[in-house]
């Protein structure tokens, strides 16, 4: 790297120069000597701008943008796009149910009543209606069944449509039918970042080597829907390892655990055995309160709703080995609104079990997921 002049201390050395070595004493502004040292220096400082860019986007640490991914393509890699969230029914994330009755009451087949129908173009989408899904396929299931997964696409690309859990409650389906997401969305991808894309830039000869770690590891964090991997040597002896899948939401998905493994066989040594593992998902439910004034004009059931998607985000968002802290809890509800005075944890329900309000250690594998035996795990009054 160059030893970069400012224009002022160019200007000033030039000056300085004419003075000393020089008969021209003349330098003050407005003068023609000092218009025509402005002038050339001006230009220098371009030159010495230019080369500062040009040296810095020369090399793998400091470039970035275009010229980042100029030399991600001579180690033959692109920038990777943004994606749409994507949820698979095998996933078991969106559910229409019924509460009362059959599914096969409310949404039959046309011309078969033994079975009941979600149609593909069926939208679902949030109580606010900024975040809309789309079925791309018809979902079908017998007409006495109370509930039907369904594979969706977010509307929009990116990581905007990504979501906590419960976030999904508006269809277009008749009315008697409910809709939900069981589990944080967070299959969007925004467009790949210049760190990103750096940290594979310069792994790119160990991965091209093929058969060690850090190829391993940049074919499955490469897959969406993982946000990390811990890898275990040795885990069944020499010759074998085993890989732990960090969701970026609460689950890993199913096609997501298929292409990971599909993707290692391509990068494994030959004879190696290795196994391709979700992290033990531990079911926590809160139950809190928040305060506001209440002579206030304010749709509350929203702000409710908004608090207990911050609370879903924040326990989906914690790796494993991490905390959760009470103090983060009310700290991520009072960020949805000034009217929010306060927030009380009033219970908290964590792997079948009740907890002390106090902070929870994971262990190395585990990772919270929405309680399933709870209407609304994360319950805020």
């Amino acid at each position: 790297m160059i030893k970069k002049k400012s224009y002022e201390q160019l200007l000033s050395a030039a000056l300085g120069y004419l003075e000393q070595h020089s008969e021209i004493s003349l330098t003050a502004p407005g003068s023609v000597a000092r218009a025509l040292v402005e002038s050339v220096m001006g230009e220098v400082h371009n030159v010495y701008n230019t080369t500062d860019t040009a040296l810095k986007m020369a090399y793998v640490s400091t470039a970035g943008g275009f010229f980042l991914e100029l030399l991600a393509e001579m180690v033959g890699l692109a920038r990777r796009n943004k994606t749409y969230a994507y949820v698979r029914a095998t996933d078991r994330n969106i559910r229409f149910f019924v509460n009362s009755g059959y599914l096969g009451d409310v949404i039959p087949k046309a011309g078969d009543p033994t079975k009941c129908r979600v149609p593909a173009g069926t939208t679902i989408s949030s109580a606010s209606g900024a975040i809309v899904f789309v079925t791309d396929q018809d979902h079908e299931a017998p007409a006495s069944a109370t509930e039907i997964w369904v594979t969706a696409r977010a509307q929009t690309v990116g990581e905007g449509s990504n979501l906590g859990s419960s976030t999904l409650v508006s269809h277009s389906l008749a009315a008697g039918v409910s809709v939900e997401n069981v589990n944080a969305i967070t299959t969007g991808r925004a467009l790949e970042s210049d760190e990103e894309l750096r940290f594979r830039v310069r792994n790119a000869v160990l991965v091209a080597q093929g058969a060690n770690r850090s190829a391993i590891q940049d074919v499955a964090i490469q897959v969406a829907g993982v946000a990390d991997v811990v890898l275990n040597e040795f885990s069944a002896g020499a010759g074998s390892f085993e890989m732990l899948l960090i969701p970026d939401g609460n689950r890993v998905p199913v096609e997501a655990l298929l292409q990971v493994r599909s993707a290692i066989q391509g990068v494994a040594a030959f004879g190696t055995s290795f196994v391709v593992r979700e992290p033990r998902y531990v079911p926590i439910a809160i139950d809190a309160e928040i305060d506001m004034p209440r002579a206030l004009d304010v749709d509350k059931p929203l702000l409710r709703d908004l608090v207990s998607g911050k609370i879903s985000v924040y326990a989906g968002e914690l790796r494993p080995g991490e905390t959760l802290r009470v103090g983060r809890i009310r700290e991520a509800a009072l960020t949805v609104s000034t009217l929010i005075t306060d927030v009380h944890i009033r219970s908290m329900r964590i792997d079948g079990r009740p907890q002390l309000i106090s902070d929870y250690v994971l262990a190395r594998d585990e990772v919270f997921i929405p309680d399933p035996e709870e209407d609304s795990p994360f319950q805020v009054r």
